[in-house]
């Protein structure tokens, strides 16, 4: 009959009989059981396998010496028998005994020319092959060659013999028949014995294990004994009721505590909001009224990331990821009306009885949030065009040439001079030049992806990172594109259209060369090779520019002067 799930659902025999042999897999007489068949398996199977080699081994030497001495000893009897009548009814006695099966005589002397080879065989399939070891040609016989030799020493020819190998494969055979059997009756016995010394043991963990069900129910008046031998449980029994006796102690004085710590909690200065391990809100103190619109009745057990405003943050966060977010992390809160504000959290944990618990001190932020926003972008923004200024120009130029280094891509710095910036400026006003310089800033910008950084370096200089091409050529159609860009003439309210080109200088740097101030160094020197050129155009960095670029600089200094 199927069982069914608290959802409703049916569970089959299958998966009722896998999860009553998992439980019992994972108890303790199940480990210990599951752990003896494995090193049993291992190291027994091992043991197992190196004796019944060995045995077999010495069956197998056993043999090819017992062959090796009837094949002498035969050799012998031929040399004496000196005509072909003789070795061939000495062949037919040998082949009769059964252990040999093929019989072969070869005369190798002038003195035995009226001996002619002899060679008998149980088998018509039998072929000489000499063999170096026990079933070495797998055919079930053992040949072997000897000399037949007079008695002066003379050989006279050699003598083969074929052994049948079947008594040795069934000796070998019984014996790992034999040593099976034996494995299976050992193991059997370890089995069993296993599991009766983890049943032993169990008893008295489950003993434990109850009645530390019922202390952790309520029941703190449960004692905690239990009757073992073993040493280690009987402490640990002793240790759990010495544990629960100070815990009744201390429950009374936690009554008492407890009163006291709401009492100042709820009278806090600071906002503070108490939670429990999964989160959810067990306290509002009445500051923390004041800065979220809430009362606290009607937050009690709702989730905390109600009260911030971050739609990626997750509504099943637990209080451990509370605790590491808060010490790194500025949020934005959600009041009751609606409206959001910065807001900063610091957490510590405390164990509330046996519960861990958080408490959150909430800090109204938002003021110096502003503020802070407002020297970074001083810092690091330039306040006219609202591009980056140098100095971050310079901080994302070292992480790009790291990521260069580490992904081993190629990177471009554009260096752009705008021509005749200069005589607008003086001839316009600086006002002019201003609102001129924010419309090429906005038009750069719009140019690029967001991944590229443009930024102005200064007066009418702008520097680009480009990150990421994968060849040089990519750089020419970028250069084309800020051309043509600036082909487009400029309305200036209250000055009319503006025509305005720029020169370009580009370096690219690899992952083997680039350094931060020669990547920029020789984007700018190629931005001067783009000026000497004609301007309105521009030129990649070669070695060879560095001295018109100097050229150009002191001519330009002597027509200012």
């Amino acid at each position: 009959m199927a069982r069914y799930e608290s959802g409703g659902s049916a569970v089959s025999p299958v998966t009722q009989a896998w999860n009553k042999l998992t439980q019992v897999v994972r108890s303790l007489p199940g480990r210990m059981t599951v752990s003896v068949l494995l090193l049993t398996a291992s190291f027994g199977t091992l043991l197992m396998v190196s004796v019944l080699y060995l045995a077999v081994q010495t069956y197998r030497d056993q043999f090819v010496d017992s062959v090796r001495t009837r094949a002498f000893s035969l050799s012998e009897i031929t040399a004496q028998s000196r005509t072909t009548e003789k070795i061939q009814k000495l062949f037919q006695g040998i082949l009769l005994s059964g252990r040999i099966v093929y019989a072969e005589f070869l005369p190798d002397s002038p003195h035995l020319s009226d001996i002619a080879a002899v060679q008998m065989r149980l088998g018509k399939n039998l072929v000489f092959i000499e063999d170096f070891g026990v079933n070495s040609h797998a055919d079930g016989v053992y040949y072997i060659s000897a000399p037949v030799s007079l008695s002066n020493g003379t050989v006279i020819g050699q003598l083969r013999l074929g052994f049948d190998e079947g008594l040795i494969t069934e000796q070998t055979d019984h014996l790992i028949q034999r040593s099976l059997v034996f494995a299976l009756v050992y193991l059997w016995a370890l089995l069993l014995a296993s599991i009766s010394i983890a049943l032993r043991m169990s008893h008295p963990i489950k003993q434990l294990q109850k009645a530390s069900r019922n202390i952790a129910s309520g029941n703190l008046e449960q004692e905690l004994r239990v009757s073992t031998s073993i040493v280690e449980l009987g402490e640990l029994a002793r240790d759990l009721e010495h544990m629960r006796e100070e815990l009744v102690a201390r429950s009374h004085k936690l009554a008492v505590s407890e009163a006291r710590y709401s009492a100042i909690l709820r009278h806090a200065a600071d906002p503070i909001i108490t939670l429990d391990k999964d989160a959810r809100i067990e306290d509002f103190n009445m500051a923390a009224e004041l800065l979220f619109g809430y009362k606290a009745s009607e937050l009690i057990g709702c989730h905390f990331s109600q009260l911030i405003a971050d739609p990626a943050l997750p509504t099943n966060i637990t209080i451990e990821d509370w605790t590491s977010l808060c010490a790194c992390t500025a949020f934005v809160g959600r009041r009751k009306d609606g409206s959001s504000f910065h807001l900063s959290l610091a957490a510590r944990s405390f164990q509330s009885g046996s519960e861990t618990m958080v408490a959150l001190v909430a800090l109204d932020i938002t003021a110096r949030v502003a503020y802070e926003k407002e020297m970074s972008d001083l810092a690091f923004y330039d306040t006219l065009t609202q591009l980056p200024n140098r100095r971050l120009f310079d901080t994302r130029l070292q992480q790009a040439i790291e990521q260069v280094r580490s992904t081993k891509r190629m990177l471009a710095v554009l260096f752009l001079d705008l021509d005749g910036f200069k005589t607008i400026n003086d001839t316009l006003g600086h006002h002019a030049g201003d609102r001129l310089l924010v419309e090429v800033a906005e038009r750069l910008a719009s140019l690029f992806r967001s991944s590229d950084t443009v930024a102005r370096f200064g007066g009418d200089e702008f520097t680009i990172i480009v990150p990421d091409i994968n060849q040089e050529g990519d750089t020419h159609l970028i250069a084309e594109k800020i051309i043509s860009g600036f082909a487009l003439p400029y309305e200036i309210a209250g000055y009319g259209q503006i025509t305005l080109s720029t020169s370009i200088g580009i370096a690219v740097c690899h992952a083997e060369n680039c350094e931060w101030k020669t990547v920029v160094e020789h984007a700018d020197i190629a931005m001067y090779s783009a000026k000497t050129a004609g301007k309105n155009q521009y030129r990649v960095y070669q070695p060879g520019m560095l001295n018109t670029a100097v050229e150009y600089i002191q001519s330009r200094h002597a027509l200012e002067i």
